[in-house]
C-alpha cells in the first residue's frame, strides 16, 4: 500500500499522465466533471464510471422543517460538498444564513463549495479532514448547552454525533440527499488493455465496485490499482482483498497528482529494469590477431643452412580472462543483491505502510470504543438518575395516594364513631370498619399492618356487644303514644244495656218514649262493682292530665333511649305501667296491647355503653406520622 501526500499543484508545474493510462473516476456524475477534465488535461484516458447517483432526501419537508428552524442551532455541520450543493440553495431562499449559526465543514473542497454562498466564516480542520479533524478544534471541545444541526445523507459514522453529545451537546439529524446505487457492467473496463486504475473516493462506493465485480471478475479487480482520498477507505479495501491500494491526498487535485506520480513512478521503474548489451574486451582481440600474424605459415621453410632458434610459441592469459570472469560475476551478483535489496526495502515499506494503516485504524477503533463507551456511562448515568427520578416521584405518588387513602379512612371511622356514640347504631358502625378493611385487602405495605390489625379488634367487639335498635326502639315508644288516647280508664268501663222485651217492641209509641226516659234517668245513677279498695272518681280535666302524665313518661323513656340512660329508661316505663294498671281498664283490647309494648320494652338493655373506634382512629393517625416506606 502506497502513500502519496502531494500538495495542491500550481498552473506552471502541471502533472502529466502517460497516453496509455487508463483511469475509472466513480464518483456521482457532477461530482466528477473536474477530475475527468483534470484527467484528460494530463494526458491520461478518463473513463467516467457513476457508481452512486445523488437523489432528494426521502422526506423533504423534514429537511424544510430543519432550514427553517436553523436559527435555532448554534453550529451547523454540512458533511461535503453535495451537502452544500443540496443545502444551501434552499437556504439563501428563505431568507439566508442566519448569523448567529456557526458553519462547520470537514475539507478544504467543502470551503471552497461554501464560499460560492454568504455565509459566515466556517470552522475547518486544518490537518485532518474527517470527523476527529472536526473534533480536534478548538471551538468544539466544550459544547455543554450547544445545539447542532446535522446536515447530511443516508447513513454515515455516528462518530461526531456521539462525541458532541458525550461533551454535551444537542445534536438533530437532518437528510440532505440520499445515495442510490448504479448497476454497471465492468468487465469489459476490467478485462481491456492496459489495466485500468480505479479512483474511490467512497467507502459505500468501494463496497459497490466489488459487489459489481463479483466471483467472475474479482481477481482482476484486486490485482488494479486503486486511488483512494483516505486511509479509512484503504483499510476497507484491504480487507476486500485490494493488493496495489495508493492512499493520495484529499480532493481532485491530490488525486491526479497521486494519478500522475504513481504512473511516472512506475514508467521509471520499467525504464531502470531493462537489460543492457556488453561488448567483448578490445585488446583481448587485437592481442589473438598479433599473435596470429607472428606466426609463420607452415609451409614455409628456412633459407639459410644455419640453424637459428626457433620463435616463441604465443601464451593464453589465463589471469586476464580468470579477472574478466570474477568481474563480471561480481557485478552479477551487486545487481542482484542490489535488486534483491529494493525489492526488500519495497516490500518492507509497504510493510509498515500497512502496519501504520492497522495502527490507525486500531486508533480509531480504540476512539470510537472510548467514545461509545463514554457514551454508553452517560446513557448508564442517565438511566440511574432517571430511575432516581422515577423512584422519587413514585414514592411521592405514593405517599400522596397513602395520604388521600388515610384521610378517607380516617373520615369514614370518624363518622362511625359519632353514629355509634351518639346513636348507638352498632350494625352501621360494624358495616364502615367491614368496607374499610375490604378496601386495604390490596396493601402490602408495612403501615397498613398496624392499621388492619386495630380495625380486626374493633370489629371483634362490636360483634360481641349485643344489638339495640334505638331508632327502632324509639319507633315503638311513638307507637304506644298513640295508642294512650283510645285506651279507656277503668270509670269509663261500658255496662251492657238489657234487650227490650218482646211487650216493649209491641207498645206504642207513647210508652216506647216513657220507657227510654227512664232508662236515661235510671243511667244517672249506677252501681258497679270495683276490685280496688279506693274509687277511682276522675273528672273529665283529671282523665285529660292523666293521659298527659303518662306521655309525660314515655316521652322521657325515648329520651333515655337515645341517650342510653337505663336507669331512667326503667324507671319511666315502671312508672308508666303503674299508671296503666291502676288508671286503665286493664280489660280492654287496647290497654293489653299497650302493656305487653311496655313489657317488650323493659325488656331492652339500655343501660350499656358501645364500645369506641379510637383504636382504630389511633392507629391510622400514626400512619399518617410514619413515612412511606418505613417498615417500623
Amino acid at each position: 500500500m502506497d502513500f502519496v501526500p502531494q500538495a495542491p499543484f500550481a498552473e506552471d508545474r502541471m502533472p502529466r499522465l502517460p497516453a496509455h493510462a487508463r483511469i475509472v473516476v466513480t464518483r456521482p456524475a457532477e461530482q466528477a466533471k473536474k477530475l475527468l477534465a483534470a484527467i484528460r488535461e494530463a494526458g491520461g484516458q478518463p473513463i467516467a464510471l457513476p457508481l452512486l447517483a445523488i437523489d432528494e432526501p426521502a422526506n423533504p419537508d423534514e429537511l424544510s422543517q430543519a432550514i427553517a428552524r436553523l436559527c435555532e442551532f448554534d453550529f451547523a455541520v454540512l458533511v461535503s460538498p453535495t451537502a452544500i450543493s443540496k443545502v444551501l440553495p434552499k437556504i439563501m431562499e428563505t431568507g439566508g444564513w442566519p448569523s448567529t449559526v456557526t458553519p462547520v465543514v470537514v475539507g478544504q473542497s467543502s470551503a471552497d463549495a461554501l464560499a460560492a454562498f454568504d455565509t459566515p466564516e466556517p470552522l475547518v480542520p486544518s490537518e485532518r479532514f474527517d470527523s476527529e479533524g472536526l473534533l480536534d478544534l478548538p471551538r468544539l471541545q466544550h459544547m455543554h448547552g450547544q445545539r447542532v444541526l446535522i446536515f447530511r445523507g443516508d447513513g454515515g459514522r455516528e462518530l461526531l454525533a456521539d462525541t458532541l453529545i458525550q461533551r454535551g451537546a444537542h445534536v438533530e439529524y437532518v437528510q440532505a440527499y440520499q445515495r442510490t446505487r448504479i448497476q454497471h457492467a465492468i468487465g469489459p473496463i476490467l478485462t481491456g488493455d492496459p489495466q485500468p486504475a480505479w479512483a474511490i473516493s467512497s467507502t459505500e462506493a468501494l463496497e459497490h465496485l466489488h459487489q459489481l465485480a463479483g466471483e467472475s471478475y474479482s481477481k482482476q479487480l484486486q490485482s488494479s490499482p486503486l486511488f483512494v482520498s483516505h486511509q479509512r477507505i484503504a483499510a476497507r479495501a484491504a480487507e476486500l482483498g485490494f493488493s496495489r491500494i495508493v492512499v493520495t491526498s484529499p480532493g481532485d487535485n491530490g488525486m491526479l497528482v497521486g494519478l500522475c506520480d504513481w504512473f511516472n513512478h512506475r514508467m521509471e521503474d520499467k525504464m531502470d529494469t531493462a537489460p543492457h548489451d556488453t561488448a567483448p574486451p578490445a585488446a583481448t582481440a587485437s592481442q589473438d590477431t598479433s599473435a596470429s600474424a607472428q606466426t609463420p605459415p607452415p609451409h614455409m621453410a628456412p633459407t639459410s643452412h644455419a640453424m637459428s632458434p626457433a620463435p616463441d610459441k604465443p601464451r593464453f592469459n589465463w589471469g586476464i580472462a580468470l579477472g574478466a570472469v570474477a568481474l563480471v560475476l561480481v557485478t552479477t551478483h551487486w545487481l542482484t543483491n542490489n535488486h534483491k535489496m529494493q525489492k526488500l526495502q519495497l516490500e518492507a515499506g509497504t510493510f509498515n505502510q500497512t502496519s501504520r494503516q492497522l495502527a490507525e485504524k486500531s486508533a480509531d477503533n480504540v476512539t470510537q470504543m472510548q467514545t461509545r463507551l463514554a457514551i454508553l456511562e452517560n446513557k448508564l448515568t442517565e438511566s440511574q438518575n432517571q430511575q432516581v427520578a422515577l423512584e422519587s416521584m413514585y414514592q411521592e405518588l405514593s405517599r400522596s395516594r397513602d395520604e388521600a387513602s388515610l384521610a378517607d379512612i380516617e373520615q369514614a371511622l370518624m363518622l362511625a364513631n359519632q353514629h355509634l356514640q351518639l346513636a348507638g347504631n352498632v350494625k352501621l358502625a360494624l358495616i364502615s370498619l367491614q368496607n374499610i378493611d375490604q378496601r386495604l385487602q390490596g396493601q402490602n405495605e408495612p403501615q397498613w399492618l398496624a392499621v388492619r390489625s386495630a380495625l380486626a379488634k374493633d370489629m371483634e367487639s362490636l360483634k360481641r356487644f349485643p344489638f339495640i335498635d334505638t331508632v327502632g326502639t324509639a319507633v315503638k315508644i311513638n307507637g304506644l303514644l298513640t295508642a294512650i288516647d283510645s285506651m279507656p280508664l277503668v270509670v269509663e268501663q261500658p255496662q251492657p244495656k238489657s234487650p227490650p222485651t218482646p211487650a216493649q217492641a209491641d207498645a206504642n209509641v207513647v210508652q216506647r218514649l216513657w220507657s227510654e226516659l227512664w232508662g236515661e234517668i235510671k243511667d244517672l245513677i249506677r252501681v258497679r262493682r270495683l276490685d280496688k279498695q279506693e274509687p277511682l272518681l276522675l273528672s273529665p280535666e283529671q282523665a285529660f292530665f292523666l293521659r298527659e302524665n303518662l306521655k309525660l313518661r314515655l316521652l322521657d323513656a325515648r329520651m333515655a333511649n337515645l341517650q342510653r340512660d337505663g336507669m331512667t329508661f326503667q324507671s319511666d316505663l315502671q312508672l308508666a305501667r303503674q299508671y296503666v294498671e291502676r288508671y286503665f281498664d286493664t280489660q280492654a283490647a287496647q290497654t293489653k296491647g299497650f302493656q305487653q309494648g311496655l313489657l317488650q320494652l323493659a325488656q331492652l338493655e339500655i343501660g350499656s355503653e358501645p364500645p369506641n373506634l379510637q383504636a382504630s382512629l389511633n392507629a391510622v393517625r400514626d400512619a399518617k406520622l410514619r413515612p412511606v416506606g418505613s417498615n417500623e
